[in-house]
């Protein structure tokens, strides 16, 4: 499987980012979907360290920008935005959907040759 058959990234777009690099993309879709960045940041809210999971969604929101996984990236903005807005008690609840998303992204990223 090649990086423009994955339904979760808008292909175009990240190689655009990639200056047209579909190897480079690819690795870095590849390096993405072996973290387990999503269930990090659930365990860091679990042990009350909501500042540590939001370092984590964070930067899971960049990454997932600029390859551009657009379902988790969207769900990571919504998670920052409560965060910063105080709404702390949508959280355990967004971190599940940020959770789902990264896990349908890294399997099916997975299938890259």
């Amino acid at each position: 499987m090649r990086a423009k058959e994955l339904s979760c990234v808008d292909y175009e777009q990240g190689l655009e980012r990639f200056s047209g690099n579909e190897q480079l993309f690819e690795k870095f879709l590849k390096k993405l979907a072996a973290g387990d960045d999503g269930e990090t940041a659930a365990e860091l809210m679990a042990n009350g360290d909501k500042e540590a999971a939001y370092a984590v969604i964070h930067t899971l929101k960049g990454t997932s920008g600029n390859l551009s996984i657009n379902k988790l990236y969207a769900a990571c903005c919504e998670f920052t935005k409560e965060y910063k807005a105080g709404n702390h008690n949508k959280l355990p609840f967004l971190l599940e959907i940020i959770d789902g998303e990264f896990k349908k992204a890294a399997e099916e990223i997975s299938k890259l040759d």
